[in-house]
């Protein structure tokens, strides 16, 4: 009930303040086990790309955004959990490989942190570790735009894809990042939010 108020609260705030696009909606599943995989321009991209999900999720935040009481607790309605950026950090792995397990989905950034220039960065290994331990599809998420006053952010979703599990790690980081490179400035119908 709080996680659905809040997914209506960020949804229209955000709308108010951005022109949110979405292409490709329905390649989300609706239910079952999978990890949304997007490029990060914007600290608006965890609230924004949770908001624009047809379904509950789950998302990765840095460990570093938990140190504040109303942050935290705003975080953990919204469905976040920490995870400590620039090490293995076992006990987000395992936190997101349950919630795999149960069937949920998760979002994750594979780039680990934004991009300053807006192009696209390597993938980190964890988001493969964790894809091809939990053998769930991905959906890859390109957003591109301005998160300013006014300004339009489009979504592209892609296809799901699946990481082979003999696949060695740098090749499905690469597979990963094109997957995602794909979504990013490709045209089609949007939808308005």
């Amino acid at each position: 009930m709080i996680y659905c108020t809040l997914y209506w609260l960020v949804r229209i705030g955000l709308s108010v303040l951005f022109r949110l696009e979405v292409v490709g909606v329905d390649n989300i599943p609706r239910q079952g086990a999978v990890i949304i995989v997007a490029n990060h321009i914007s600290a608006f991209d965890p609230p924004t790309i949770g908001a624009i999900m047809p379904r509950p999720i789950h998302f990765m935040a840095k460990a570093e955004l938990f140190e504040h009481p109303v942050l935290r607790l705003v975080l953990r309605l919204g469905r976040a959990y920490p995870v400590h950026r620039g090490q293995p950090d076992r006990r987000a792995i395992r936190h997101s490989l349950a919630l795999l397990a149960r069937g949920q989905g998760i979002i994750m950034f594979p780039e680990g942190h934004r991009s300053e220039t807006g192009d696209l960065q390597r993938a980190r290994a964890g988001v493969v570790y964790i894809a091809q331990k939990a053998g769930c599809p991905l959906v890859p998420v390109g957003v591109s735009g301005t998160y300013r006053w006014g300004h339009r952010v489009v979504f592209h979703i892609g296809q799901p894809f699946r990481i082979p599990p003999d696949l060695e790690r740098a090749a499905a980081q690469e597979l990963v990042m094109e997957q995602i490179a794909l979504q990013v400035g490709t045209g089609s119908i949007r939808q308005k939010l």
